[in-house]
């Protein structure tokens, strides 16, 4: 085995799809889309197996997540990695940095659980079952998405902050007066 696929993989590029040939089975992709990842479960071979949303089937499956706005169909798919990229070339990496934050199955029981899943339609839902979910799910047997955590996160703090702003504008108004 490489020390490229024996050592934990943090955020390594994927810079050719001959890259894949050093990668584990079972390692996760995750896909820059820029506003968001898309994620994908690496099963060998140089192909991948994700959940994508049937409104744009034919189309690049990593747009997947943008589709899914206007329906819930999704479907997971094994497709070779430059099938899934349709010619597109966004950056992608083996990102399985959470490893540390959780125990990963064998690569042999994540690609088990992925395959179990392929030509299966499912309910897509941005904030409960999104494609990182699934990869997760399948890595880790936990069902997380932190692109949704860091979101909501964020959304919570933006309440926070307008709520300590229209306060702070409340009391200097009480305070000093209108000027």
């Amino acid at each position: 085995m490489s020390s490229f696929v024996s050592r934990r993989l943090q955020r390594t590029p994927i810079k050719a799809e001959e890259d894949l040939d050093d990668v584990a089975p079972g390692s996760l992709l995750e896909i820059d889309q820029g506003n968001y990842k898309h994620w994908a479960i690496y099963i060998g071979d140089r192909k991948v197996c994700h959940l994508t949303v049937e409104a744009v089937m034919g189309g690049p499956s990593f747009t997947a997540s943008l589709a899914c706005l206007k329906t819930n169909k999704g479907k997971i798919l094994v497709q070779l990695f430059r099938d899934m990229l349709a010619g597109e070339t966004p950056p992608v990496f083996v990102n399985n940095s959470r490893d540390s934050k959780w125990t990963p199955r064998s690569a042999e029981d994540i690609v088990t659980s992925a395959l179990s899943y392929a030509g299966q339609k499912v309910r897509y839902d941005l904030v409960t079952f999104n494609c990182e979910h699934f990869a997760n799910e399948c890595r880790y047997g936990i069902k997380a998405s932190l692109q949704v955590e860091d979101t909501a996160d964020a959304a919570r703090v933006g309440t926070v902050l307008l709520g300590v702003g229209a306060v702070a504008l409340a009391f200097g108004k009480l305070i000093f007066g209108k000027r």
